[in-house]
């Protein structure tokens, strides 16, 4: 088989197209990988600042119930409460 100028200049050109296109596949491959990330790294922030919102109606909740359970304890009427349940 000959190889001549013609041929050998056909198939350097197709060799190149074929790497050229695994190169652009690869380089977009990798773009789509990096959106992706983003994107988790965006729903996981969403995520954390719902979760941080909810702890902190929590707490707040938790802070109001802990505010009257104080008020109440330190009540002299219930004070006087206890006293007169210890002496039955």
């Amino acid at each position: 088989m000959e190889l001549n100028l013609w041929t050998f200049l056909t198939l350097t050109i197709l060799a190149s197209l074929g790497f050229l296109s695994i190169l652009i596949f690869q380089i977009n491959k990798q773009k789509i990988k990096q959106l992706e990330v983003e994107a988790i790294k965006a729903e996981k922030a969403n995520l954390e600042a719902i979760v941080n919102d909810a702890l902190d109606k929590k707490l707040a909740a938790f802070k109001g119930r802990l505010e009257v359970l104080e008020a109440v304890v330190t009540d002299k009427n219930y004070e006087l409460h206890e006293k007169i349940t210890r002496l039955k």
